[in-house]
């Protein structure tokens, strides 16, 4: 039951397992928090030993997203297809106006003009080290959301930027939160389909980041040529 937000109580039916001493205690979903006793009562319901297994309530417990009609898993689904289509648009969208941007702040180093396409993508190898684990203990809608805000505010920002330096370090900022469906969208539809179900939703969801790359320069290039390259970042921002 990973990234999914769920609290436990203690109503839990436990067993011994017969191969050691440690109880295993199944935990049953509930919809409000509760307090386990304090360690240090020796009336605790819980030995350090115990052997916690958080499950959902039954097999048709409608927080279970699993159990979520259709209608509200192809939602989901859209929504972080989407997401994972407008990071890799993002992240190639900037290629063909690289010599615009090289012409505003005077870059004249070629290794300088490739980092600011590549360093976007740089980040995806340090994103999902962190946004990947926040996911199972925060939840994934949490996660995603934060990292949506946190790439629009920085990809934002790149179309403001005044250095060189400035625009760097603000796309691999955006890269960072770019990073967050491609390392957790497989496990959204994971919680949300089951493996006989789960094929088209799946196929849709690695299209995305396959189509990115392709449709980012062509409509990079679009928008260079009839404005400005800060309209490149600000153009997916609104999006």
């Amino acid at each position: 039951m990973s990234g999914i937000n769920a609290f436990v109580t203690v109503n839990a039916e436990g067993r011994q397992d017969s191969a050691s001493s440690t109880s295993i205690i199944h935990v049953a979903h509930a919809p409000n928090p509760i307090h386990l006793p304090d360690q240090s009562n020796s009336q605790t319901l819980l030995d350090p030993t115990d052997i916690l297994i958080i499950d959902w309530d039954g097999p048709n417990d409608p927080h279970n997203p699993k159990n979520w009609s259709f209608r509200r898993k192809w939602a989901v689904t859209a929504i972080v297809s989407s997401f994972t289509f407008i990071s890799p648009v993002s992240s190639s969208m900037v290629a063909p106006a690289t010599d615009q941007v090289a012409s505003t702040f005077g870059i004249k180093s070629h290794v300088v003009i490739a980092m600011i396409t590549s360093i976007f993508v740089l980040a995806y190898a340090f994103g999902p080290l962190f946004l990947g684990p926040m996911s199972e203990i925060y939840g994934r809608s949490r996660v995603l959301q934060l990292a949506n805000l946190w790439f629009l505010v920085w990809n934002l920002s790149c179309g403001f930027a005044r250095t060189e330096s400035q625009l760097l370090a603000f796309r691999f900022l955006a890269g960072l939160g770019g990073s967050a469906p491609m390392s957790i969208g497989g496990g959204v539809l994971g919680d949300c389909w089951r493996p006989d179900e789960r094929g088209k939703a799946v196929a849709i969801f690695s299209l995305a980041p396959l189509l990115g790359p392709v449709i980012g320069p062509i409509t990079g290039a679009w928008i260079a040529e009839r404005s400005t390259w800060r309209w490149v970042f600000w153009s997916t921002s609104i999006v």
